[in-house]
């Protein structure tokens, strides 16, 4: 009838569709200053190679992009890619942390094949390859793959198993699942033994992938293929191809080995801090053999965070385990690869203020251009906005909060609020403990704060006066420690984002109030928002988040002692009120604070662990104005009590601070029977 068939789509290899998706990803998520400074670096240290492929359309003007290849045979064409050597050396990559070179540049030649990772990968580093590893590395495919990041959002959940894949290592496994019914018994074992071979000699029914939330890789692979026009091309022929394949399971194991793991976790505290513009080399301290031991050592208390789960996890991080572990208690853990993979978009050779760079423009796309989406939150394009990067990440260390601390805290709490913005308020060792001291130097900030302590688990059977007189102020029923290490230090903490306050019959604290643990392992526990006993504080009865405040009819110790039993929540961390020890309990649901669920101990996730107190800390959290409306606090405080004893002593308010300060002294040495009539010596009787 004359009809033609324009309905079809033309045929596309996948490396054609790859370096269209790459040319998209260019012209879409990049500024032309960003696009001039990433051709100025990568072709200023990239090595050349000739191929007699179709050249790409980023490669070569002469093809048209996005035309489909011809049959005849291109002539040979220079390509130029990056090596292991030459990224590891432009990032900047320390040798300390060897072998952080090959894993990075596995990862990248995996991200480099997208969105065809199982057929392509691994790929060279072309250039291509390296804008579609910065893309998904900074975040800045959400602008292309928009409605497929929408369509999948689970917390960065799909994003995140595409950087799990990208350093983990496969290990293809056989499995036959045979439906048996129950007249055939055990009399089939040479039948299954021979269907076995016959899988293994089937090797197209590998698939690269787990069997569960395959949903999630597949939602952002459709939202490139929609973005390129592409989804009847390779998607319906994938779903009729499922529909033939025998009813076998193909089970194939991947797993991050512990010791790449325990590297990618290293860099990642390392460049946590990072800026676009800064080298790793500006954190040289940091490579000492202190700083390397300090860093090695918060690194191990995150990777016990994955491995804790199960015994299984100790010989890798598989994808269930690393799912549930960075959702619960690292949701920033790879915010550090922004700034790393953005140095790729300064170039030494380009002048920041240059107008004739902003003339440049980018390649011409092959399909009409869209308009750009709202940047995603996850990613920044270069800004006016200048950090001082001569300000110290931590005014001065404490002796808990030292910078690799402060960056394993930034995996679960936004490092804007974290680097230069802390203050220290408090500290035990140096200021006293006693909740007097406590009181004067952390209640006056009117700002979120951050308290930490650290102590020696206290044995199960309390072996001095004062770990006897504690044990008998908990309640009476045993629950087993966390480990039998009893050596072992242990760092809690706790983030409350709302100021500190007396309370005597109701906490106080908000949802976003984070309970977490550094040592010995990493875990965080996040606020319910059904049950509101956040924090307290009083001088009563201690320091408690998620207990509930105690009552004068509760429950009493024996007859001889006057104390109440500490009434701890079912997640909880409580100090008494000498600040002395503290106790963190772990025996159920229900309270202010959710239980683990990454962690499997005893049997049923059940452990109370005791602890003489070290150390506390509280760092308030903000900048030069919360500072100066606390020493507003503190000086009308002082002027308040200059008032109240010039009253006292029957003298004008002007009155002087040296005879003040010699009646106050007079009046102590008095009381202490020192001095006037009622002089005893000193002895006390």
């Amino acid at each position: 009838m004359g009809q033609s068939h324009s309905s079809e789509h033309p045929t596309f290899t996948k490396e054609q569709l790859s370096d269209q998706l790459a040319l998209r990803f260019l012209r879409h998520c990049f500024s032309n200053i960003e696009i001039y400074s990433f051709r100025d670096n990568f072709e200023s240290l990239a090595q050349e190679t000739y191929s007699q492929d179709a050249p790409s359309s980023l490669a070569s003007s002469s093809t048209p992009s996005g035309s489909p290849s011809s049959g005849a045979t291109p002539n040979p064409h220079k390509i130029l890619y990056w090596t292991e050597d030459t990224l590891t050396r432009f990032l900047g990559l320390p040798d300390a942390l060897a072998p952080i070179g090959p894993i990075l540049y596995q990862s990248a030649t995996y991200l480099g094949a997208f969105p065809f990772e199982q057929d392509l990968a691994p790929v060279v580093l072309t250039f291509e390859a390296l804008v579609k590893v910065v893309a998904l590395m900074t975040g800045r495919h959400e602008k292309v793959l928009r409605k497929g990041c929408e369509r999948s959002k689970k917390g960065g959940i799909d994003w995140v198993k595409m950087v799990w894949k990208s350093f983990a290592i496969w290990e293809r496994e056989l499995a036959v699942v045979m439906e048996k019914s129950n007249e055939e018994g055990s009399g089939s074992r040479g039948q299954t033994n021979t269907q076995l071979e016959r899988v293994r000699e089937e090797e197209t029914l590998f698939a690269i992938g787990d069997d569960d939330d395959d949903e999630d890789v597949e939602s952002l692979t459709l939202a490139a293929l929609d973005a390129l026009d592409a989804l009847e091309a390779f998607d319906l022929p994938k779903k009729q191809e499922k529909e033939k394949q025998p009813k076998r399971i193909q089970v194939q194991s991947a797993r991050i080995p512990i010791d790449n793991m325990r590297v990618i976790i290293m860099l990642l505290l390392l460049v946590a801090p990072l800026e676009p513009t800064q080298p790793i080399a500006a954190f040289v301290e940091r490579f000492t053999a202190d700083g390397l031991a300090s860093l090695k050592a918060a690194a191990e208390n995150v990777l016990r965070g994955f491995t804790s789960m199960s015994e299984e996890g100790k010989k890798g991080i598989g994808w269930s385990v690393f799912k549930a572990t960075v959702k619960r208690s690292m949701p920033y853990l790879f915010d550090g690869f922004l700034p790393l993979y953005e140095h790729l978009l300064f170039s030494k050779n380009v002048n920041m203020s240059s107008t004739a760079i902003c003339s440049q423009r980018p390649p011409p796309l092959a399909t009409s251009p869209t308009s750009p989406s709202s940047p995603s939150s996850r990613t920044h394009q270069i800004s006016p906005n200048i950090i001082d990067l001569t300000q110290p990440l931590l005014p001065s260390p404490g002796q808990i909060l030292n910078v690799d601390i402060l960056c394993q805290i930034s995996l679960f709490l936004p490092g804007s609020r974290l680097w230069r913005r802390l203050r220290h308020l408090y500290a035990g060792s140096s200021a006293g403990f006693s909740m007097g001291t406590f009181e004067t130097h952390v209640l006056k900030w009117q700002a979120p704060t951050i308290l930490l302590v650290s102590g020696g688990r206290i044995p199960p059977s309390p072996e001095t006066a004062p770990e006897r007189s504690f044990a008998g102020s908990l309640p009476q029923k045993w629950y087993p420690t966390s480990s039998d290490e009893v050596s072992e230090k242990l760092v809690y903490g706790v983030y409350l984002n709302v100021p500190w306050r007396l309370s005597h019959k109701e906490c106080f604290g908000d949802v976003d109030t984070v309970l977490f643990q550094l040592a010995p392992v990493h875990e965080v526990f996040h606020a319910s928002s059904s049950n509101k006993e956040y924090a307290h504080f009083n001088k009563s009865n201690g320091i408690g988040f998620g207990n509930q405040l105690p009552h004068h009819a509760g429950y009493k110790v024996p007859s001889h002692s006057s104390k109440q039993h500490l009434d701890l929540g079912p997640v909880s961390l409580t100090f008494d009120e000498g600040l002395v020890y503290g106790v963190f309990n772990h025996v159920g649901d229900g309270g202010a604070f959710l239980r683990s669920d990454t962690r499997n101990i005893s049997g049923d996730n059940v452990w109370q662990d005791r602890f003489e107190i070290e150390e506390i800390e509280v760092w308030g959290v903000g900048g030069d104005k919360e500072a100066e409306e606390q020493r507003r606090q503190w000086d009308w405080e002082e002027r308040e009590a200059l008032l109240r004893r010039s009253i006292n002593l029957g003298k004008d308010i002007e009155v002087d601070r040296v005879s003040l300060e010699f009646c106050a002294s007079w009046a102590l040495l008095e009381m202490a029977g020192l001095v006037g009539q009622n002089m005893s010596g000193g002895s006390i009787g």
